[in-house]
């Protein structure tokens, strides 16, 4: 699934609840905001938010996804997991997790990525993954959703 980044604010947190979320582009800054972004969304059940890299991943497949998305027998928050600096060398392991995702939520940050990636790909089509692209907005499209945005807005006030 593709997601524009404006849509990130207007989605509730069960949307994201065992989803694997794909944010790549050339704007490093507008990542970080939207991996806080997203993680804000579960301050109240207190999910616990790790940080790894890709390389970790690929090294030791097995013990990271056991101990990060399984956790501890006690904890009842499920995780937030957040897999920085990744490319199509990912793919494999996703495809291993995907199905045992339950409550938690799997964040994969990477830089520009081609049409062509396995992991653009996956992101794009997997029923289990969204797509964020996070490139520098231009003044068109930025108006283009505000309008969108407002007649949504009218709309559903005329419902009530």
């Amino acid at each position: 699934m593709l997601l524009k980044l404006q849509e990130l604010n207007l989605r509730k947190k069960d949307f994201f609840l065992g989803k694997i979320i794909l944010l790549y582009g050339e704007n490093q800054d507008l990542i970080r905001d939207s991996n806080e972004q997203i993680i804000l969304k579960f301050k109240d059940e207190k999910k616990i938010e790790k940080n790894i890299f890709e390389e970790d991943v690929i090294k030791n497949p097995e013990n990271i996804i056991n101990y990060y998305l399984n956790g501890s027998l006690f904890d009842e928050n499920k995780n937030i997991l957040i897999i920085k600096n990744c490319s199509d060398k990912i793919i494999e392991t996703l495809n291993k997790i995907k199905n045992n995702l339950k409550d938690n939520t799997v964040i994969i940050n990477s830089e520009v990525l081609l049409k062509n990636s396995k992991l653009r790909q996956f992101a794009e089509y997997d029923k289990v993954a969204m797509c964020i692209p996070c490139y520098q907005e231009n003044k068109f499209e930025i108006k283009k959703f505000l309008n969108q945005d407002r007649k949504s807005t009218r709309l559903n006030s005329s419902h009530t």
